[in-house]
């Protein structure tokens, strides 16, 4: 019982931390039938980075080979 009342403090901080401790249906955990558990979380720094790297790239391979030259 132990570690699943520390995992719901280090959420209970997350949510705090993002903004959403007074959303309480937010707090709520669902979990589909193949056990895959769905919870309110953060976007990953590296996740950000790779989005932004991919709109570079896209714009750059717009420009450089649609650009009819």
């Amino acid at each position: 019982m132990e570690p699943k009342k520390e995992h719901e403090e280090d959420r209970h901080r997350l949510m705090e931390k993002v903004g959403l401790e007074k959303d309480s249906h937010l707090h709520q955990d669902y979990e589909y039938a193949s056990g895959i558990v769905e919870r309110a979380g953060i976007v990953p720094f590296w996740l950000k980075v790779v989005y932004v790297s991919l709109v570079v790239w896209a714009i750059y391979y717009i420009i450089r080979y649609w650009s009819g030259e």
